[in-house]
């Protein structure tokens, strides 16, 4: 199970961010020979580039900053496995800088993300819970009988102070209930086995299963597996790719601007 936040609330970006990490892990689990492809067709022009001592600009703008010939090997890298997104490509240029600072990091296997910027969320602090009490009175009433009385009191104060923060919480519209996911680590796998290793619906079905309350397993109907694929990509501001279609090859291997794709995981 999956929550999507640290809290019982999150801002309304943090969900999308903390999924967005599970997501590049999945990947660098399942499609290891992504972040291969990007030690070795990408960090070579981000060094040879010194793009390592640029500074990205403030968003939407912030890839500007690197150089053309960067973007252009990066971008195509991102085309190769299906990732052409901006989130994407900005974990990407800082694990390159990782690894161009620590290249110990880019020689051990397997390789992962590093730095991922997990979400933070700068929400309200809360109000000071500070319980007053009048305190014991030896000559009126046994300890026993204050710690019941005390006790009791702070359960009410508890009781109305957590009523009035949530009213707050829920006065606020950029918050919302942190969503929980039970099965996201599932539905991200079957996204990057769709996505990044190009295997197609009838391919993850065959081997997708869902978990009952009972422990057992269950297999997954293709409609569901579709469903929750997209939904998930939705989640993640992730543009699925197009289906083969019929007579296009399933594992091909190709180049585009230096970027190599090897043969897939069948």
């Amino acid at each position: 199970m999956t929550r999507l936040g640290f809290g019982e609330y999150s801002g309304e970006n943090v969900p999308r961010a903390l999924a967005r990490d599970e997501f590049l892990i999945t990947v660098a689990e399942l499609a290891p020979e992504v972040l291969r492809s990007l030690r070795d067709d990408v960090l070579p022009v981000f060094e040879a580039t010194n793009s390592a001592e640029l500074r990205p600009r403030p968003r939407p703008h912030w890839l500007l900053a690197f150089p053309d010939e960067l973007i252009t090997t990066l971008k195509a890298w991102g085309d190769c496995w299906h990732l052409d997104e901006e989130w994407i490509y900005e974990q990407a240029l800082r694990l390159l800088g990782t690894w161009h600072r620590y290249p110990h990091f880019a020689a051990r296997e397997p390789l992962a993300w590093r730095g991922l910027a997990f979400a933070a969320w700068e929400g309200p602090r809360g109000l000071p819970l500070v319980f007053e009490h009048a305190g014991w009175i030896p000559t009126e009433t046994s300890p026993k009988a204050f710690k019941e009385a005390a006790r009791d009191a702070f359960e009410s104060y508890l009781r109305d102070y957590l009523a009035d923060m949530e009213a707050d919480v829920k006065a606020r519209p950029d918050l919302e209930r942190t969503p929980i996911k039970p099965s996201l680590r599932e539905h991200l796998s079957w996204l990057v086995r769709y996505q990044a290793l190009e295997e197609e619906w009838s391919d993850i079905t065959a081997t997708a299963t869902r978990e009952l309350a009972d422990g057992r397993r269950k297999p997954v109907e293709q409609q569901a597996v579709e469903g929750a694929v997209k939904k998930t990509a939705k989640l993640l501001g992730l543009t699925l790719r197009e289906g083969r279609g019929p007579g296009r090859p399933s594992h091909a291997s190709y180049a585009a601007n230096g970027v190599k794709k090897g043969t897939h995981r069948s």
